[in-house]
């Protein structure tokens, strides 16, 4: 259970966020929910590139074999910020 915290935190970011939309009709509480439901996605992405024991994929420093975390995700979120 401990290792799919941040899948459940993510899941429980997005309803939340999607029940604002649905059941709010103040203009600030949609912001607040489309927030809500950016940051669940964000956590989505950086969980979805998370690996236990993981370096930074900068091969320069990089021991032969050790397992990288995914950029991929990473440069989605830095996007979805800016």
């Amino acid at each position: 259970m401990i290792g799919n915290l941040p899948f459940v935190v993510c899941m429980i970011l997005i309803g939340l966020g999607l029940w604002t939309l649905l059941a709010k009709r103040n203009l600030i509480k949609l912001v607040i929910g489309m927030s809500l439901i950016e940051s669940g996605v964000n956590l989505f992405l950086v969980t979805l590139g998370y690996v236990r024991g993981g370096i930074p994929p900068i091969y320069t420093f990089a021991p032969e074999g050790a397992p990288m975390v995914l950029p991929t995700p990473q440069a989605l979120t830095l996007t979805s910020i800016v």
